[in-house]
């Protein structure tokens, strides 16, 4: 008879207490979990990268159009063209239908100015089809797809009900523009002539050879179209002598960005004395002294201007055929009210003067009295094609300044400035045969010379009414633009001192960039 057995073998004691196999339990749940955040890395991996990379196209598309955004006519068309061709080199790794990142006209939007947050969204009240006005473009990457590689594969092996998602969208949006910070720059701003006849808020619009007479505007009256005012020095002394001074100067302290402080017109050293120095009229108070030899101070190269000096002071050349002859204007502004041939011939404002009509004879008929006084001994209809430099059939008062400094000769009749030309042994010249007004400096004598841009000047164009009321003493005021004006004449003084400059145009990158520097900003 077989009896039980009491002790049973040793390897069943040791079965039943080994514990190793308990390990592969937690293998299996953790390998799960690995495998599933193995799945996000890779797969959620290629989806940053792929919006690293739109991303990264959209900022570069968006850098190379704000380039282009220089208030012009052609802005937006060189903007668009800039932000596409950005692209060319720019490509995407892991997202189906191509490795090209694409920007289509459509992707690209341009915006006049931006909400003050960026929390805000652009509306249509920020965008613009106007080139003149487009300040930013915003540039947006079209969503693209990367397929999941692990995640629907992992889905499917926990028992998933095979709607795990099978690929990921990524895009992005950039928005750029530039900020102009102007240097070597005047303290002196305009109001914007475009806002004028109720047009409230419009972008500047140059028009070259507009003559435009600006005043500045005493009591507490709006600026408007046609008044011109003082800007504080960013830099620097602010005081009013150093105010006329940097008028004055052919280096002016500080460079301003795209909002300015304004400050009153009545300074102790009157606007015109300092503006003047640039025609070689050094006067009292503030310019009579040393300033002439001092090479800041210089003159222009031409300083053509119809006056003489006499004594102390400069005065007009006079009479039914005066010896000399500034740059032509209506005859309305010397009277004083040009209202009545501003409404009789379409002007678009008593202070501004339109070209004459773009062909010989109107154009012979505007410059006559001038041409007659400081180039007797040339012929007009011979010089036309040549003065005319970029063949608009307008010959603007800067043209013929540029003219007079090259080919045409500067006018020396009087030599000896001292109103009489003619009556002198040297006042018999090639150039003038004894007439008229010696355009060259006599009474500068520095030691740099006189420098033909000293009679260009760059100015800030305000929307005075939009941003208004201003009357000087405002900070924080937006400029509309940089303008670029020519100075006809010399400043006049008065209650209303009165500078006469030429409209030439906007300052450019890459045309003004000893004065005009831009940064280009992501702003979004």
């Amino acid at each position: 008879m077989t009896g039980l057995v009491k002790n049973p073998p040793r390897f069943y004691d040791s079965f039943a207490r080994a514990e190793r196999g308990g390990v592969a339990i937690y293998v299996a749940l953790v390998s799960a979990i690995m495998i599933g955040f193995g799945a996000l890395v890779v797969d959620l991996g290629r989806l940053f990268t792929l919006q690293t990379e739109l991303q990264n196209a959209a900022d570069a598309s968006a850098l190379a159009g704000a380039v282009e955004l220089d208030g012009t006519a052609t802005a937006i068309t060189r903007a668009r063209l800039a932000a596409r061709n950005a692209l060319i080199g720019n490509r995407q790794t892991f997202a189906s239908g191509g490795a090209n990142v694409v920007i289509l006209d459509d992707d690209i939007r341009f915006l006049s100015a931006l909400p003050t947050s960026d929390e805000d969204p652009i509306t249509s009240a920020h965008l613009t089809t106007d080139p003149i006005s487009a300040r930013f473009i915003e540039v947006t990457a079209t969503a693209r797809e990367v397929d999941y590689l692990l995640a629907p594969v992992l889905a499917a092996r926990v028992g998933g009900d095979g709607n795990a998602p099978q690929s990921g969208q990524a895009s992005a949006l950039a928005i750029a523009g530039y900020n102009s910070v102007v240097c070597n720059f005047p303290p002196l701003m305009i109001c914007n002539p475009s806002e004028a006849n109720g047009n409230v808020g419009a972008p500047f619009t140059a028009v070259p050879g507009q003559l435009v007479q600006l005043k500045t505007s005493g009591g507490d009256g709006q600026w408007a179209p046609g008044n011109f005012g003082l800007l504080d020095p960013p830099q620097g002394n602010q005081g009013a002598a150093a105010v006329v001074e940097n008028l004055a100067s052919s280096s002016p302290t500080g460079c301003f960005t795209t909002s300015v402080d304004l400050r009153t017109g009545s300074v102790s050293n009157p606007i015109s004395k300092g503006l003047n120095v640039r025609f070689d009229m050094y006067e009292n108070p503030g310019f009579g002294g040393n300033q002439k030899s001092e090479p800041q101070f210089k003159p222009a190269s031409n300083v053509i201007k119809g006056k003489y000096r006499s004594g102390s002071n400069f005065v007009d050349y006079s009479g039914a055929t005066p010896n000399g002859r500034g740059m032509p204007r209506h005859a309305c502004f010397v009277a004083g009210d040009c209202s009545t041939v501003a409404a009789s011939e379409n002007w678009p404002n008593e202070r501004f003067q339109p070209p004459a009509d773009s062909n010989l004879g109107a154009q012979q008929a505007f410059w006559s009295d001038y041409w007659a006084t400081n180039h007797p001994g040339q012929n007009f209809s011979t010089e036309y094609a040549t003065i005319d430099s970029d063949g608009d059939g307008v010959i603007t008062r800067l043209e013929m300044y540029n003219w007079e400094n090259g080919a045409g000769g500067i006018p020396v009749g009087d030599v000896d400035g001292d109103g009489t030309p003619g009556e002198d042994p040297d006042d018999s010249t090639a150039n003038s045969s004894a007439s008229g007004e010696n355009g060259n400096p006599t009474h500068y004598n520095g030691s740099e010379q006189p420098d033909a841009a000293r009679r260009l000047m760059p100015v800030a164009v305000l929307n005075c009414i939009a941003n208004g009321p201003l009357n000087g003493n405002t900070n924080g005021v937006p400029v509309t633009a940089f303008a670029k004006m020519f100075l006809t004449h010399a400043a006049e003084d008065g209650a209303e001192q009165t500078i006469y400059a030429e409209v030439v145009g906007v300052l450019q990158p890459g045309v003004d960039d000893d004065v005009l520097h831009d940064i280009i900003h992501l702003y979004r």
